[in-house]
C-alpha cells in the first residue's frame, strides 16, 4: 500500500471524513485529498499530526510496521462509540 493509501484507509476505517481530519488536523481538505490521491507527500510534521489524529503509529505510515488485527479492530471500534455518541 502507497502511503496515500494508508491514509485513506485508516481515516475511512475511522469513519472521519476529510473535514473533519482538516478541521482537527490544520491541514487542508485539498491538501489531504492529495495525499490521499498520492499528488504530494505530507511532511514528517504532518505525518505526525495525522498518526496522532487517526490513532496509529507513525511506523505505520513510515512503512516500518504494518497494523495488526487487534489495531484495525481497535480503530474500527472507536468508529462506532464515535457514531453512537453522535446520536446521544
Amino acid at each position: 500500500m502507497t502511503l496515500g493509501e494508508k491514509i485513506r484507509f485508516v481515516r475511512k476505517l475511522s469513519g472521519l471524513t476529510m473535514k473533519e481530519v482538516a478541521e482537527t488536523s490544520g491541514i487542508s481538505d485539498v491538501t489531504i485529498a492529495n495525499y490521499e490521491h498520492n499528488v504530494t507527500e505530507p511532511s514528517f510534521f504532518n505525518m505526525c499530526c495525522l498518526a496522532d489524529i487517526l490513532k496509529v503509529p507513525l511506523d505505520y505510515f513510515t512503512g516500518k510496521k504494518e497494523l495488526t488485527e487487534k489495531e484495525k479492530e481497535e480503530i474500527f471500534k472507536r468508529r462506532w462509540e464515535k457514531q453512537w455518541q453522535d446520536m446521544s
